[in-house]
């Protein structure tokens, strides 16, 4: 059933999130790993898993050894619409927010030392969307038994 499909994972997506938040009040870092569902069936094995569940996502936690600058965040006119899509509220369209940040991005990046471009966030998105990402992932669900796709 694909409801119960969904509402499983989103499920998992909150209590992840909630365990984030709760590991970060007392100090501690990560990361989410979303790359765990490149290969469901083998992170299934792994992990020891029934048939029937999978692996929504992987989460790193760890004493950092020094606090890494936060990573910037969209802007709100970007993520937040008003009644309706494309209602933000505001005078800002979605190019101009976009354009600033990839800049925004390509700063931080710059500053930890990594290669980038100005344009990094909007080429990794469009890469990550046009090639399809995780093909291969519904054949592996109906392997550990999901009949919901």
């Amino acid at each position: 059933n694909l409801e119960f499909g969904l509402v499983a994972s989103i499920d998992a997506a909150l209590v992840g999130m909630s365990a984030y938040l709760c590991a970060e009040s007392i100090g501690l870092k990560g990361v989410m790993i979303g790359a765990v569902r490149n290969n469901v069936v083998a992170t299934a094995e792994i992990l020891g898993l029934p048939r029937h569940v999978y692996c929504v996502f992987g989460m790193c936690l760890g004493w950092p050894s020094k606090v890494p600058p936060q990573k910037p965040r969209f802007e709100y006119p970007g993520v937040v619409h008003y009644d309706r899509y494309g209602n933000q509220g505001q005078s800002s369209d979605m190019p101009t927010v976009v354009d600033r940040y990839d800049s925004a991005l390509a700063q931080h990046y710059e500053g930890q030392g990594r290669a980038t471009t100005s344009n990094s966030w909007t080429y990794d998105v469009d890469k990550k969307f046009s090639g399809g990402i995780r093909q291969g992932l519904r054949a592996q669900l109906k392997e550990l038994g999901f009949d919901f796709i």
